[in-house]
């Protein structure tokens, strides 16, 4: 896997021990907080499937509703595919071939436009983006913690 280098960013990436853990909602939670002290923070959710956009039942339209952030969900959500697979499955459907540098490069203009950015990935951190990566080499390569959301079932409580 090559290295890419996002250059330095304030914020936090969440993600969860799998789907529907309500990392959405966590996250749109502390960035409305953030955003209530009066710092100037942002939502990034580098990829998503499942629906598309304009939908409006995409995490990044109820990122953004739930928020108050005036953005273009396109500039969130950089790279949204309707098949509800893994990232990179949903992508290759699409006949998209997907790479962390990609994902990456999609992400600055809001880590430039933000103080602090939250960060919503896919799933969990074992779930595939790319041929080669894995959320867990985003966060990897991002340099910002992660905040782990979990339901209390077997095997995390």
């Amino acid at each position: 896997m090559n290295k890419v280098n996002m250059g330095s960013i304030r914020g936090l990436f969440v993600t969860g021990t799998d789907t529907s853990v309500v990392k959405t909602m966590v996250t749109a939670a502390i960035t409305a907080a953030l955003r209530a002290e009066g710092l100037n923070a942002g939502v990034w959710k580098p990829v998503q499937s499942g629906a598309l956009l304009g939908s409006g039942v995409t995490d990044t339209e109820r990122l953004l509703q739930s928020t108050g952030i005036q953005e273009r969900p396109e500039a969130v959500a950089p790279f949204t595919f309707e098949a509800l697979l893994t990232p990179m499955l949903a992508a290759k459907r699409a006949g998209v071939t997907l790479t962390l540098k990609d994902l990456i490069a999609a992400g600055k203009p809001l880590a430039k436009r933000y103080e602090v950015l939250l960060v919503e990935g896919a799933g969990g951190v074992a779930v595939p983006l790319t041929d080669d990566a894995l959320v867990v080499d985003l966060i990897s390569e991002l340099h910002i913690p992660a905040l782990i959301v979990a339901r209390s079932s077997l095997g995390t409580d």
